[in-house]
């Protein structure tokens, strides 16, 4: 019975904590976007230039 009621707290904690840290998991997703989205906009120095066709 006690590994019963130990099954049970640790299922009910399991998703408090889900609960808890969705908003950060949010939050991080949502800066990560921001700082890739700035990354990607500007070049790289000693990346390779895109080759041009001739007109």
């Amino acid at each position: 019975m006690s590994r019963a009621v130990a099954d049970g707290l640790r299922q009910t904690g399991g998703a408090v904590a889900t609960v808890v840290t969705l908003p950060f998991r949010a939050l991080a997703r949502l800066s990560g976007q921001v700082s890739s989205g700035a990354r990607r906009s500007r070049a790289r120095p000693g990346a390779p230039r895109p080759a041009v066709a001739p007109p």
